[in-house]
């Protein structure tokens, strides 16, 4: 990430199989914070949508519904998806802001760790530019720029 991003902990946690099968996979997760209360999202490269647990939004101070996503009428009628609107959420202990926060929600379980809240998608991800440390367990987070030219290559040179 360019000049001026922050630096946030990253936790490895072991992932929950969809069926499940025990795993010994593990998943990054990273926290939001929203008012007061540190949020853990697993991270999701693979998942466009972001979407949290139901009953974790109706207990935030700082989070209205806002009818069922666009994408949800289209993609998943009737399935009780609902939009989230969450204020003053933070990345990096409160260095970075994130501004309104559109997420949906479902009353279901998630496949998510224990302490896990819901996923972060490429709705979301895509906001900021990231680079994962997994060896230190953390993550270098910047705002992306508004308007790219082309995607990023991929680095994994140590």
């Amino acid at each position: 990430p360019e000049a001026g991003g922050a630096e946030a902990k990253i936790y490895l946690l072991r992932a929950v199989s969809d069926h499940g099968f025990k795993t010994t996979a593990r998943v990054i997760t990273i926290e939001l914070e929203v008012g007061c209360a540190p949020l853990r999202f697993v991270v999701d490269t693979a998942c466009y949508h972001s979407i949290m647990k139901e009953a974790v939004v109706k207990n935030l101070f700082q989070a209205r519904f806002d009818g069922q996503p666009e994408w949800a009428r289209e993609e998943a009628p009737g399935s009780g998806i609902q939009q989230a609107v969450i204020s003053n959420a933070f990345l990096a202990d409160g260095k970075i802001s994130c501004g309104e926060v559109t997420i949906a929600t479902i009353d279901q379980e998630l496949p998510v760790p224990a302490g896990c809240c819901g996923i972060l998608g490429l709705d979301f991800l895509t906001l900021f530019d990231w680079d994962f440390d997994i060896k230190n367990e953390k993550a270098h987070i910047a705002t992306a720029p508004k308007e790219r030219k082309a995607p990023l290559p991929f680095n994994v040179s140590g």
